[in-house]
C-alpha cells in the first residue's frame, strides 16, 4: 500500500511539472553552461577544425572563403565563438589581407564606439529615473496632505507597477551592457594584434563613462532604499494614527454616555421634585 501512494505522488508530481521539448533542451543549455560545458553547433566545429587544421596542418589546411567569413561575421558572439575559439581567431587575424583586413579594423573601431555610444546613453536614462523619481516623490508628498486612504492606495499600487517596469528596463540595459563589454573588449585586442591599437583617449573617456554611470546607478539604489524606508515609516505613522483615532473615539463615546447618564439622573431628579409638588 505504501508503495502504490509514492508511485502515484510521484505521478502527481509529473503531471503538474510538464515542460515541452524546447523548454527541456533551454534547461539542459542552462545547466551546461552553469557547469562550465560550452554548446557547440555543427558549423562551430566545422570552423573551428578550420582554425585548427590552418595552425597545426598547414600543409593539409586549404583556405575556404565561406569559412573564414562566418568565423569573422560570428567574431563577437561568445555563443557562437567562445573564449578558447577566439583566441585562435587573434592568432589568425592578422594572416588575414586587403580589404577584409580593413573590415575587421573598420568592425573592430565601430563596436569600441558603440560601447561607448550607449554608456552615454545609459548616463542620460540614469538621469531621467533620477527626475522622475523626483517628480513622484513630490506628487505624494503633495497628494498625502489632500487625498483619501483609497487613493494612496491606488497610488502605491501604481508606484510598485513602475517599480516592476524599471526593474524590467534595468535588467534588459545590462544584458545590452555585457554584451558591448564583451565585442569592446574583443575589439581592443583585434586592433592590438593587428599593431593599429585604440587610441588612448578613447580608452580613458570609456573608463571615465564607466565610472560615472557605476557612481549614478549606486545613487539609484541609495534612494531607492531611502523611499522604502520612508513608505514604511509613513505606514507606521498611518497606523498610529488610526489607532490613535480609534482610542479617542472610543474615549468621545465613553464621555457622552455618561453625560448622558448624568442628564438621564437630573431629568429623574427634576420629575420627582415635581411630583412632590402636585402632592
Amino acid at each position: 500500500m505504501i508503495a502504490k501512494n509514492d508511485e502515484t505522488t510521484e505521478t502527481n508530481n509529473k503531471e503538474e511539472i510538464v515542460l515541452s521539448k524546447t523548454q527541456r533542451i533551454k534547461l539542459k543549455r542552462q545547466q551546461r553552461e552553469k557547469e562550465g560545458h560550452i554548446h557547440e553547433t555543427p558549423m562551430m566545429n566545422k570552423n573551428l577544425k578550420y582554425l585548427k587544421d590552418w595552425k597545426n596542418n598547414k600543409s593539409e589546411w586549404k583556405f575556404n572563403k565561406n569559412q573564414q567569413s562566418w568565423i569573422l561575421n560570428h567574431v563577437y558572439d561568445n555563443k557562437a565563438v567562445h573564449d578558447m575559439f577566439f583566441s585562435l581567431v587573434l592568432e589568425y587575424i592578422p594572416s588575414v589581407r586587403g580589404g577584409v583586413r580593413e573590415v575587421i579594423i573598420k568592425k573592430a573601431r565601430d563596436k569600441i564606439n558603440d560601447h561607448k555610444n550607449m554608456l552615454t546613453d545609459a548616463l542620460k536614462e540614469v538621469e531621467e529615473m533620477k527626475e522622475k523619481e523626483d517628480v513622484e516623490n513630490t506628487e505624494e508628498e503633495n497628494s498625502e496632505n489632500k487625498s483619501d486612504e483609497n487613493d494612496k492606495k491606488m497610488k502605491k499600487k501604481e508606484n510598485k507597477k513602475e517599480e516592476e517596469k524599471r526593474e524590467v528596463a534595468k535588467a534588459k540595459q545590462d544584458k545590452l551592457l555585457k554584451a558591448a563589454e564583451l565585442a569592446k573588449s574583443r575589439g581592443l585586442q583585434i586592433l592590438e594584434v593587428l599593431g593599429e591599437p585604440a587610441e588612448e583617449e578613447e580608452k580613458e573617456k570609456v573608463n571615465g563613462e564607466e565610472e560615472a554611470m557605476e557612481e549614478g546607478v549606486k545613487e539609484i539604489k541609495i534612494e531607492e532604499k531611502r523611499a522604502k524606508k520612508e513608505e514604511s515609516s509613513s505606514e507606521e505613522e498611518e497606523s498610529s494614527d488610526e489607532e490613535e483615532s480609534m482610542e479617542e473615539g472610543i474615549k468621545g463615546k465613553k464621555i457622552e454616555e455618561k453625560e448622558s447618564e448624568e442628564s438621564s439622573e437630573e431629568e429623574g431628579d427634576s420629575s420627582d421634585e415635581g411630583s412632590d409638588d402636585r402632592w
